[in-house]
């Protein structure tokens, strides 16, 4: 499982390769992808998510 910490959110890609994204150890999103993604990747679909969610 790949494990990325980013603004106060951790986002994690298992190897069935769904998203979850936590903050204060609660999932806040989860997504079931295609795709792996890279760490950069990651970090963008945690700004996608304050974008879109936490605004």
């Amino acid at each position: 499982m790949k494990k990325v910490k980013y603004k106060g959110y951790v986002i994690s890609q298992a190897f069935n390769k769904h998203i979850m994204i936590t903050k204060d150890n609660k999932m806040v999103f989860h997504a079931s992808t295609t795709k792996r993604f890279s760490r950069k990747e990651l970090k963008g679909k945690v700004d996608w998510f304050i974008r879109f969610f936490e605004e």
